[in-house]
């Protein structure tokens, strides 16, 4: 076992194949999209149709989606 090295997060060029690392950024990008929209949709219910705060919770359901 002395001239083995013990690596318990594996390989770290697995993400140097371009599935995993279009999959992780394609995985980033949707998530900040869904964020981004979330957000904007919340500013617009309060901003532009004139509900409460209490009433942003109507997101939660595509939040809950998501």
């Amino acid at each position: 076992m002395r001239g083995k090295r013990f690596d318990p997060l594996g390989q770290l060029l697995v993400i140097t194949f371009l599935g995993p690392l279009t999959a992780a950024v394609i995985v980033v990008v949707v998530t900040a999209a869904l964020g981004g929209f979330l957000f904007l949709n919340t500013l617009y219910l309060q901003n532009v149709r004139g509900f409460s705060a209490l009433h942003g919770l109507l997101t939660l359901p595509m939040a809950a989606c998501a």
